[in-house]
């Protein structure tokens, strides 16, 4: 059924941000608050919900800053200065709110 899928992957996805926003609000959880941004993104990606992805991983994009300081290797990103890492990050929003069809300004 064409329409329980959507509502599963909904519930999933509601359920994704619930972690959000857990991992956001309790201390010293920034790496995990990171890695259940990317999990929400991969789940509006293959929905192909561009915008949505794009979105959501300008959470992550907020929290760096344009400076030297080091992050080190996580995920899919190798061990960088911050500003790179948050171009790189750029980059990508700047994809997926194409993909999806939203006009910057």
């Amino acid at each position: 059924d064409c329409m329980r899928g959507d509502e599963t992957e909904n519930k999933k996805m509601g359920c994704t941000v619930n972690l959000l926003n857990f991992y956001k609000s309790e201390l010293n959880k920034e790496e995990m608050y990171i890695r259940y941004i990317h999990k929400l993104c991969d789940m509006h990606l293959q929905a192909d919900n561009y915008t949505e992805a794009a979105f959501t991983l300008l959470l992550y994009w907020e929290l760096l800053q344009w400076d030297e300081r080091p992050t080190k290797e996580l995920l899919h990103y190798p061990a960088q200065s911050e500003w790179q890492r948050k171009e790189a990050l750029g980059r990508k929003l700047v994809h997926y709110f194409g993909k999806g069809k939203v006009k910057l300004i």
